[in-house]
């Protein structure tokens, strides 16, 4: 095992990603910004990859970009969420409580309402056909946690991300 930055250890392989080393880019839709942590394979274009972890800021209500063929989890860690609509069938999700991944269908057309003010997320997508299975929950941070809140830790199959001083998201893909 490598030494971790803090004193702590990092599992071998894995990287340590900054968040202000993140990359900002539009929403698909263009009606936000998204800032990437990690995807397999790497640097791909929205429509080719396996697997991706992004944190996105919500400033506004607007309507999600669509990803069919991915499932998606979304993760509430900063400001009040509001309400996630399906325009496919009227149904209401409140995504308020923080810290409690939610997962649905990347390929549903939903509109996202804001409680009150800007809330930020983490979205893990997964490519349906990719062989993956994903598991997406909040832990409390060992030896082997990013230093930072935003910063990751990351390889081909895990990322640990940094939520805040007691909360770490881990997801971990494995083979089907």
């Amino acid at each position: 095992m490598g030494a971790h930055p803090r004193g702590g250890m990092k599992l071998p392989g894995m990287k340590l990603l900054r968040q202000a080393e993140q990359r900002a880019r539009p929403w698909r839709n263009g009606l936000g910004v998204t800032w990437d942590i990690a995807s397999q394979p790497q640097d791909t274009a929205d429509d080719a990859f396996h697997w991706r972890v992004s944190r996105a800021a919500i400033v506004r209500d607007s309507e999600f970009s669509v990803f069919a063929g991915y499932d998606r989890w979304i993760t509430l860690i900063q400001g009040e969420g509001g309400a996630l609509r399906f325009h496919d069938d009227g149904e209401t999700v409140m995504l308020r409580r923080p810290f409690l991944p939610l997962h649905f269908d990347g390929g549903r057309l939903l509109d996202f309402k804001l409680a009150a003010g800007a809330s930020t997320v983490i979205n893990v997508m997964l490519r349906r056909d990719c062989g993956l299975a994903c598991d997406v929950s909040v832990v409390a941070p060992d030896s082997d946690a990013p230093p930072d809140s935003g910063d990751a830790l990351l390889d081909d199959s895990h990322v640990l991300l940094r939520l805040d001083a007691a909360r770490l998201l881990r997801v971990r893909f494995t083979a089907t």
